[in-house]
């Protein structure tokens, strides 16, 4: 009988420990990838902080019913990057420090951003 109960702990645990480690990795770029238009947030490029030493931001008018978001990209819009420019994109709110000079804005990461 105990070395019945063993053998089952012993099992019980094996099962444990490979269920736990046998997670895979995901890795690729969201850039690259395709996205709903159902999932697109919408505003305009502004340069508006750029003389405090801030990148450019996005203000974001998504609900025109609420204020509008004042969202500062942790990453390069790139091609992007014009004043007044209208554009589509989706985002993820980073948990880091406002950069200096920026003013009132939430941090984020574009996942993806296109023109309007």
């Amino acid at each position: 009988m105990h070395y019945k109960t063993m053998l089952l702990l012993g099992l019980s645990l094996v099962l444990f420990i490979t269920a736990c480690h046998s997670q895979k990795k995901v890795a690729g770029n969201n850039m690259k990838q395709p996205f709903a238009d159902t999932l697109l947030s919408s505003g305009k490029i502004s340069h508006k902080y750029v003389s405090n030493g801030c990148s450019p931001i996005i203000i974001s008018y998504k609900n025109p019913m609420h204020d509008t978001l004042t969202l500062i990209p942790m990453n390069s819009l790139k091609e992007m990057d014009k004043d007044g420019k209208e554009v589509l994109f989706n985002f993820k709110t980073l948990k880091v420090h406002q950069p200096k000079g920026c003013g009132d804005g939430i941090p984020v990461y574009i996942t993806a951003i296109r023109a309007k």
